[in-house]
């Protein structure tokens, strides 16, 4: 069975990655796709 730790992680990380793209949205910003999962990050830190 998965840690539910996991799954919250997961939760956060996806969070993370629609507010990017949200910010990059709102600053006009063109951009091509944002990765499905953080190239670094420190839970529930920092995402990059």
């Amino acid at each position: 069975m998965d840690d539910p730790d996991d799954a919250e992680e997961e939760r956060w990380c996806a969070s993370q990655r629609a507010g990017v793209i949200a910010y990059l949205r709102g600053q006009g910003v063109a951009q091509g796709e944002a990765g499905e999962w953080p190239a670094w990050h420190v839970w529930p830190y920092v995402a990059l």
